[in-house]
């Protein structure tokens, strides 16, 4: 890889302004830019952009977002660090996915590479759930480009998921409480086990632990 090339994309990409719902300009530069490095360029409907190479085995997805939230800071560089809206988050996991797959295929590489930018990703994530509705390939490896505050690849990270429970247990008379199961104390118990669950977790437990 050409000497410098890691930091002129970055810098590169960080100069396009790109907040959710305006992302042709940066589309555009990461097809003309991902075509000059030998891949077979593609953008769907949404304006996702897919770039693929190779064929064959292990077939790896790198996945990374385009758009930032809104707001604009100046770009620049101080020393080492590069300050720019979406420097952290993510165009430079973005440009380092990119980075990483033209190193692969100059030191010759074997297999399917695939690079994707989406769109929307800090908004409804549109282009991710587009692209999801339509794959067909069965990726033996996927890395997905997001900043996680570890030098290093992370197999887990925090998330949200927006659940509704209805707790429902038969009813009885009032004289007679100790007879029957109370849906509330029931419901209380679900929340305390979560919370014991949260604790865990902030105290360094295993994120993976089933509730």
């Amino acid at each position: 890889m050409e000497e410098g090339y890691p930091e002129r994309l970055l810098l590169d990409l960080l100069e396009i302004y790109s907040p959710s719902g305006e992302e042709e300009e940066i589309s555009r530069y990461l097809s003309r830019e991902l075509e000059r490095l030998g891949f077979k360029v593609s953008v769907d409907e949404v304006g996702n952009v897919e770039a693929r190479w190779g064929e064959g085995r292990p077939s790896v997805l790198l996945c990374g977002h385009m758009d930032t939230v809104r707001g604009k800071i100046k770009t620049k560089k101080r020393g080492r660090v590069i300050f720019g809206r979406g420097a952290v988050d993510a165009k430079s996991p973005l440009a380092a996915l990119i980075c990483g797959a033209k190193r692969y295929i100059e030191e010759g590489g074997k297999g399917r590479i695939t690079v994707l930018a989406v769109v929307d990703e800090e908004g409804k994530s549109q282009g991710m759930r587009h692209f999801l509705s339509r794959c067909q390939e069965n990726y033996d490896y996927a890395i997905f480009g997001e900043p996680s505050g570890a030098y290093a690849l992370t197999v887990g990270y925090k998330g949200r998921i927006l659940v509704r429970f209805l707790c429902e247990t038969t009813p009885g008379h009032a004289s007679a409480p100790m007879l029957f199961e109370n849906a509330i104390y029931v419901a209380v118990r679900l929340i305390e086990r979560l919370q014991e669950l949260q604790e865990n977790w902030s105290k360094g437990g295993d994120l993976f632990e089933t509730p």
